[in-house]
């Protein structure tokens, strides 16, 4: 008959303790798009309003992973990338970043507590709304001239004076 030995049920233990923060891990990744959406739902109202009010041709919204509490999964600038929320990934989707990107927002704690951050760049989409806006102001504003007809100058009657 064999009895565990105290290396055996160490081992057991110690397999135990890594089998869950595997599935730790797991979880917490599985869960960081989510996450993510749900603090973009919370700023975004209050994001737009900042932006509308100001007049800004961007909007950069910060992310702070460390306030997440993982234990066991530490994302990095790609993961966050590939997790961002389904509108802002749209939004960022392009070359050159002329649409906007994603960016580690320098901190003391960079490493303990990261914050990213993304970017959105609303200067073209500005830019053409205000050139269609100009151009229907400005079509506007010819056509009432266009419209008028033209007047003749109105001749003076006649008046006849008769010599008393």
């Amino acid at each position: 008959m064999t009895t565990p030995s105290f290396f055996d049920d160490l081992a057991k233990k110690c397999a135990k303790t890594k089998f869950d923060a595997e599935n730790l891990w797991r979880e917490e990744r599985a869960s960081f798009k989510s996450l993510l959406t749900d603090q973009w739902e919370k700023m975004k109202p209050i994001l737009a309003e900042q932006a509308v009010k100001e007049g800004k041709e961007s909007i950069t919204v910060n992310f702070g992973i460390g306030l997440l509490d993982f234990k066991a999964y530490k994302p990095d600038i790609y993961d966050f990338r590939d997790n961002l929320p389904d509108e802002l990934a749209q939004a960022t989707k392009c070359k050159n970043a002329e649409k906007g990107h994603v960016f580690p927002v320098d901190s003391g704690y960079l490493k303990e507590r990261p914050v990213y951050a993304c970017k959105v760049i609303l200067k073209q989409t500005i830019d053409a709304h205000l050139k269609e806006w100009r151009t229907k102001r400005q079509e506007e504003r010819d056509a009432p001239a266009a419209k008028k007809p033209k007047q003749e100058p109105k001749q003076e009657p006649e008046i006849k004076r008769e010599l008393a």
